[in-house]
């Protein structure tokens, strides 16, 4: 799995890493500000005009907490998922990842947004454009395909 994952390794000294600048944290990762130097992968891979932006770019960085063997196999189960899933103007996605130090990190695009502020704004957005209802069954949709994607993943 390693090898086929390779083609999504961000080369030494292309990704800075700000750990002053924290995005999040949860249980098994924190997400830190970074800056990529020069393309991503995902753009050298498919070179469009979307992709374009993905070059000398800040980068939200996902660093894993604890780092064993059962966090490698995720590690790459979860390259292989996101590289599957490739560019799509809706959905974050992985630039790369590198190995700074002695423990790998997943390189993402940084949201626009985030889902509360994005909700908020829809809230005031006029009902004729879609009724909430319909969003919110989307947005359930949504996060139910991810849950059960993540879920066939992980087996």
């Amino acid at each position: 799995m390693k090898s086929k994952s390779d083609e999504m390794m961000i080369q030494h000294g292309k990704i800075h890493i700000n750990f002053d600048k924290i995005f999040g944290k949860g249980a098994s990762s924190t997400v830190f500000k970074g800056h990529l130097i020069g393309p991503s992968p995902l753009h050298q891979q498919q070179k469009t005009a979307q992709t374009q932006k993905f070059v000398d770019c800040s980068v939200a960085v996902k660093v894993t907490n604890k780092f064993g063997q059962t966090e490698v196999e995720q590690l790459f189960k979860e390259i292989d998922a996101m590289k599957k899933l490739g560019y799509h103007e809706h959905v974050m996605c992985m630039l790369g990842w590198a190995l700074p130090g002695d423990t790998p990190c997943l390189v993402f695009e940084i949201a626009e947004k985030d889902l509360l502020h994005y909700m908020s704004e829809f809230r005031d957005a006029v009902a004729e454009v879609m009724p909430y209802q319909k969003f919110l069954d989307i947005l359930r949709q949504i996060i139910l395909d991810k849950f059960l994607f993540m879920f066939f993943i992980k087996a």
